[in-house]
């Protein structure tokens, strides 16, 4: 039963939980689509470092969005500082075709680790919502570049729509010295 194996791999994400890593990744390779992204979120809120290759390897073999999309969250938040996850996070926001949401999770990523300066020049042809998901995840971090970043698009706030005008206000407010 679906529900009853949803379940089971739910209740293992305990955080240090490591016997459960190779039970998750078998379910990963073979299981239904649900439960690989319930053992991915797993993996996630395991936050075993020793995942990350794992699921980097699973990044590249899997073409789905949603499962991909899981995968860039839960490396993110197992370690967003690693350094090969800083690299798939720079990889995904270089590639012109890359799905939105994963690029979303990338500059997430990027912001967490405190790699502000790399997004920058990225972020000057990013779409809005990119642009606006950008502004309000800088309000939840603290980064002492936090000023210099926001600052940087003084000079670009003529393209920003209403709402992604009103994101970086807010951020500019918050995090600059008045």
């Amino acid at each position: 039963d679906i529900d009853i194996s949803l379940a089971a791999i739910k209740a293992s994400g305990s955080i240090g939980n490591e016997a459960a890593v190779s039970h998750l990744y078998q379910i990963i390779e073979k299981g239904k689509i649900e439960q690989k992204i319930a053992s991915i979120k797993t993996l996630a809120s395991i936050r075993a470092p020793s995942s990350i290759n794992m699921l980097i390897k699973y990044f590249d073999l899997f073409e789905d969005k949603q499962i991909r999309n899981e995968i860039i969250n839960a490396i993110n938040t197992i370690s967003p500082v690693n350094e090969k996850v800083q690299e798939l996070n720079k990889s995904i926001l270089l590639n012109p075709n890359a799905d939105e949401n994963l690029k979303i999770n990338a500059v997430i990523g990027l912001m967490d680790s405190g790699n502000l300066n790399f997004l920058k020049p990225i972020l000057e042809k990013a779409s809005q919502n990119l642009l606006k998901t950008t502004f309000q995840h800088l309000l939840t971090i603290n980064n002492p570049d936090s000023e210099d970043f926001i600052k940087y698009f003084q000079d670009k706030i003529r393209v920003f729509t209403p709402y992604t005008l009103g994101t970086y206000l807010a951020a500019f407010q918050l995090k600059t010295k008045n």
